[in-house]
């Protein structure tokens, strides 16, 4: 797979330790060891920003602050790379269309910033978009995407996945805008959301290996497309049909400043509400969200569909009696459910939708 790896320059930090630049090339060589194809955006962080408050006390343009701050994204990347070694372009592109001609030779390309005005976070983006990337990888010093800024609100929802029309709902908010430089600026969320491009937004801080951890989506906020989620939504409302349950539109119950994605089909004397991730690793909100939306919803079972939950996860699933499944075994329900619908009554249904649990 081709992923771009956004590195924030929090991440880096104003005195890079040369065992952290080590640990990036390691969980680098651990990707392309798997067979990723993997590139590297870094940005700035607070060097840049240090020299972007002297340049504005010299009396110098915004522009000229930006160019300078651009011109350290590519010493940082020009270091990474040296550290990266032969693994790595000798190339540091300053646009992306070098970029992408430099990513010729198979080796990993390491870039800065390319123009005044674009973040590169955007140029990752930009950069991913151009190669037909389906995944960015985004590190930062915070570990996902919340509903309000968490240095702020310390009982601020951490979300384990958004939607990018979701994720333009949370910026909106003034709390959330008013103590956070940003999550995705507004360039970077326009390219992700028109190509379908999947971000995993997560802490990169602590430990570089947390990069080998979020390719699989196992820990940060997973960012996905609006048309992603509604096609979940459609295949999971044509397996509820295909059971013979009424389908609801709607979802039941607010999390924070998001809805809990969640389907609702109903029969006489029965209800079950069905929420739904596309993550591939999902965590205990999701099941707590599961349990809060069967409880609005007034379902007798409630069901979580995911590409693969968590030990914690599971674990909660099984007190709290939310049925899970993968899409996989889902659509195996609705072939069992064809052959053998339940005629009537809570109890027939109960035993249906444990069968393939």
């Amino acid at each position: 797979m081709k992923v771009v790896l956004s590195l924030g320059g929090s991440v880096i930090g104003e005195n890079p330790s040369p065992q952290r630049l080590k640990d990036l090339a390691a969980a680098l060589e651990t990707l392309r060891n798997a067979g990723d194809e993997v590139h590297v955006v870094v940005g700035g962080g607070p060097l840049k920003n240090q020299f972007g408050e002297i340049a504005r006390s010299a009396g110098l343009s915004e522009y000229t602050a930006d160019v300078l701050g651009i011109q350290l994204t590519r010493i940082y990347a020009r270091l990474i790379a040296g550290v990266i070694g032969d693994g790595a372009s000798g190339f540091i592109p300053e646009s992306v269309e070098e970029a992408v001609r430099a990513r010729s030779g198979g080796k990993t390309v390491v870039m800065g910033g390319t123009e005044a005005g674009h973040s590169t976070t955007a140029v990752a983006a930009l950069f991913a978009e151009a190669i037909g990337a389906p995944l960015l990888l985004k590190l930062t010093d915070v570990n996902g995407v919340y509903s309000q800024n968490p240095k702020k609100f310390p009982n601020a929802i951490l979300y384990d996945e958004v939607t990018y029309g979701e994720l333009t709902q949370i910026l909106g908010t003034p709390e959330f805008a008013a103590g956070t430089y940003d999550v995705l600026d507004s360039v970077a969320l326009g390219v992700l959301g028109r190509s379908s491009i999947d971000t995993v937004y997560f802490e990169g801080a602590s430990t570089m290996g947390n990069i080998v951890r979020a390719r699989s989506h196992s820990l940060g906020t997973l960012i996905t497309s609006d048309a992603r989620a509604n096609a979940m939504r459609k295949t999971l409302e044509d397996v509820l049909r295909s059971l013979g349950l009424s389908v609801s539109s709607g979802t039941p119950t607010e999390r924070g400043a998001l809805p809990t994605r969640c389907v609702v089909g109903s029969t006489t004397g029965f209800r079950v509400s069905v929420t739904y991730r596309l993550s591939s690793w999902t965590g205990t909100s999701a099941v707590e969200d599961a349990v809060r939306a069967a409880a609005l919803a007034k379902a007798d079972i409630p069901v979580l569909v995911a590409g693969g939950f968590s030990p914690g996860a599971v674990d909660l699933a099984q007190k709290k009696e939310v049925r899970r499944f993968s899409l996989g075994h889902y659509e195996a329900l609705r072939h069992q459910g064809s052959k053998t619908r339940p005629a009537t009554g809570p109890s027939s249904w109960t035993e249906l939708f444990s069968a393939v649990d």
